[in-house]
């Protein structure tokens, strides 16, 4: 295949994959948990296992193809999923609702909810539909007035924003197939390498997701995770919705988002490739990715990672009256995707990431990403249980 139309392929490959990571009140048979801790597993492709090869054929509660590896017929399982069975082998049981899907964006987060309570025995009136949740809608009063009946989660998890911001997008120009006005590129045009987004373009939009500064709209989505008026407006920021959800003194865990390309610099085939002049300047060491545009998709992740942080810190502080934690977990440093000492990236010599050539989920987590995930967020559940 011509190198062009295989760069053209895997960038498509790689923009679906990335911007694919309630009435009545219940009655009281509805409650499910007897006393049983529960976990709502919510989020995007990072959280569903969309990396991984064996997933779930069942529709969500919405009808969408998931991708959510559940590990209902093969040992290989999303970090979700890995977590639980770690902790109930240790003897820490939780029961599992397990309702992350691929291309989620924050605005997901009631249908993801309602189809938690609904797999935990709950009954469900009002129809499970897609859109942006409101403080008035049906969906969010009929949840609100089953936590208000006092079923609650003990812990939730989720990764959610990278769809919001558009990221697939950033990888097919970082990829270098075109440029913004959808002309192709090759090593020899002026845009090569460039990723052709203006960073203060990508801050701006990092900033209305992550702090409710609506200064430009989202590419994805309504729903921030964060705002400086929680308590305004008809679309409530995400962690302020979901702490009422959670009972007191249980949990809220927001994950960031794996460095999915490893620095130029540890590349397995850097080295080799700085033999030849001019060589790894121009073609990179990574799938033909020039330097300076992983560099680019890895500063991207990093001001995510930092901005889903600053909002979760801002979350604890004005909602932890509540006795509720709300917490971020750094899934490089403390998940084990990348650290001073290793780096599991596309094109590192043990990559926890499918490459961008993968046929399903490339750029996502594979199954090791998953288990080796899965171990460590087990542990720091156990920890600060």
């Amino acid at each position: 295949m011509p190198r062009h139309t295989h760069r053209t392929a895997a960038a498509a490959l790689i923009s679906a994959a990335l911007l694919t990571c309630l009435t009545a009140a219940p009655t009281a048979s509805a409650k499910p948990t007897n006393g049983e801790s529960t976990w709502a597993a919510l989020g995007d492709s990072i959280s569903s296992g969309y990396g991984i090869t064996s997933v779930s054929p069942n529709p969500s509660a919405w009808g969408a193809q998931c991708g959510r590896a559940d590990g209902a017929t093969s040992n290989e399982a999303a970090m979700p999923v890995i977590a639980q069975k770690q902790l109930a082998s240790s003897g820490i049981s939780y029961r599992q609702a397990f309702t992350a899907c691929a291309g989620a964006t924050t605005d997901d987060w009631a249908i993801q909810l309602a189809e938690a309570y609904r797999q935990l025995g709950v009954k469900i009136n009002t129809p499970i539909e897609p859109g942006t949740p409101t403080r008035t809608s049906s969906l969010v009063k009929e949840l609100d007035s089953i936590a208000a009946s006092g079923n609650r989660f003990d812990l939730i998890t989720m990764t959610f924003g990278a769809n919001n911001a558009a990221l697939g997008a950033l990888g097919e120009l970082c990829m270098d197939t075109k440029n913004v006005q959808g002309e192709s590129l090759d090593w020899d045009s002026p845009g090569w390498g460039s990723c052709d987004v203006p960073p203060e373009q990508a801050t701006k939009i990092l900033d209305t997701l992550t702090q409710g500064n609506a200064s430009v709209p989202l590419p994805a989505g309504q729903v921030p995770l964060w705002s400086a008026n929680p308590d305004q407006g008809e679309v409530e920021p995400l962690l302020s919705a979901l702490a009422r959800f959670v009972k007191p003194g249980g949990r809220i865990l927001i994950m960031g988002y794996p460095q999915i390309i490893t620095d130029p610099s540890r590349s397995s085939l850097a080295q080799r490739w700085n033999k030849i002049p001019g060589l790894y300047a121009t073609a990179g060491s990574c799938n033909g990715m020039p330097p300076e545009s992983m560099k680019r998709v890895r500063e991207t992740i990093t001001e995510l990672n930092t901005g889903i942080h600053k909002a979760a810190e801002k979350a604890q502080a004005a909602l932890s009256h509540n006795g509720v934690t709300i917490g971020y977990v750094d899934m490089n440093t403390a998940l084990g995707f990348e650290s001073a000492e290793s780096f599991h990236g596309v094109c590192s010599q043990e990559p926890w990431v499918n490459d961008p050539f993968t046929q399903y989920g490339p750029l996502h987590p594979n199954a090791q990403g998953h288990a080796q995930a899965g171990k460590a967020l087990a542990e720091l559940v156990r920890s600060s249980k």
